[in-house]
């Protein structure tokens, strides 16, 4: 890329151009980082010697899912690499979408980088926001900014504008794990309450700790904080603390 222009190029590292790339992340096996293009509401490869080249295009879910263009209401948020096998060629790729509410995988069929699948795993077909658990099609969220998968396959969403953790779980069924107290959900020392704004998320795969940062919307309190949730094997949170 270059500084300065904000433009949409695919290429090698002096003519690839982003136009705002947000979130990135490393694939060790295929040797290529993963970026969240946010204003070209694209997801991009980069590989280790360079070369950019566009995965997907994301974008609201009235339009049929499957591969081809993406509308381009979209804002593609943190990002992570997930492989069911050692021997995949192509990982499978899961972002959160702000803009549309959404959680969205992207597959490459066959192991093949040139057949792409975009589909929506969980929220709203039509981008609407709420809070609802329940089936991933009947589930809502508000803004999910961050992402993290665990070996496992369960998916941990930061759902930002509910002030909630969620998971979605190998059923594709979302639940609320952590969130403001008086919710119906497993983290009862719950320090998240309606000005907490849960942003990005980071998983310990070994401690099974999951962390993330909580912006908070407050006049009153308006520090940033690093918090932790230490799940079980039941994928409950048997606890909720801040660590800075």
């Amino acid at each position: 890329g270059k500084v300065g222009d904000d433009s949409d190029v695919d290429g090698n590292s002096s003519t690839a151009r982003f136009n705002m790339p947000i979130e990135i992340t490393w694939d060790e096996t295929s040797r290529s980082f993963f970026v969240s293009d946010w204003h070209n509401n694209k997801v991009k490869r980069v590989t280790d010697e360079g070369e950019v080249s566009t995965i997907a295009k994301t974008g609201p879910q009235n339009m049929l899912d499957g591969p081809g263009p993406r509308p381009d209401d979209s804002h593609p948020s943190q990002i992570i690499c997930f492989r069911q096998r050692a021997s995949q060629t192509c990982p499978t790729l899961y972002i959160c979408d702000e803009a549309t509410n959404c959680v969205q995988r992207i597959s490459f069929n066959n192991d093949n980088w040139g057949n792409v699948e975009v589909s929506t795993i969980a929220g709203s077909s039509d981008g609407k926001e709420d809070s609802e658990d329940g089936p991933g099609e009947q589930a809502r969220f508000r803004k999910p900014t961050g992402i993290e998968v665990d070996h496992d396959g369960l998916i941990y969403v930061a759902d930002s504008h509910n002030h909630k953790i969620r998971v979605i779980d190998r059923n594709g069924v979302v639940k609320t794990l952590a969130g403001p107290p008086g919710d119906d959900i497993s983290c009862r020392q719950a320090i998240l309450d309606e000005e907490s704004c849960p942003d990005r998320l980071l998983l310990d795969q070994h401690t099974r700790r999951l962390y993330f940062t909580d912006n908070r919307e407050s006049k009153t309190d308006p520090r940033g904080y690093i918090r932790m949730i230490e799940l079980n094997d039941t994928c409950c949170c048997a606890c909720c603390t801040r660590c800075c």
